[in-house]
């Protein structure tokens, strides 16, 4: 299933991405250019970190943010094997 703009508007609100990539997922949004291998790749880190952070609760059980963290690390998946 590919990224959608909601998923990058969903990135947007909850992740500390850096500037640059900040405008690139904005420009995902709000054009729909593509992003590439190298921005999902660290998209992905940095969703894994905030899953790490706010997914979870005191008993270790997925919160409905984490689940939509985990759907957001399947989504960005990156197939190195992909030509």
């Amino acid at each position: 299933m590919p990224l959608k703009r909601a998923d990058a508007d969903c990135m947007l609100r909850i992740l500390p991405v850096r500037e640059t990539l900040r405008q690139r997922l904005e420009d995902f949004v709000s054009v729909g250019l593509p992003l590439t291998d190298a921005d999902k790749s660290e998209l992905r880190d940095l969703v894994a970190d905030q899953l790490v952070l706010q997914g979870f609760d005191k008993n270790y059980e997925l919160t409905p943010i984490g689940q939509r963290l985990e759907d957001l690390i399947d989504l960005l998946f990156v197939d190195k094997g992909a030509a």
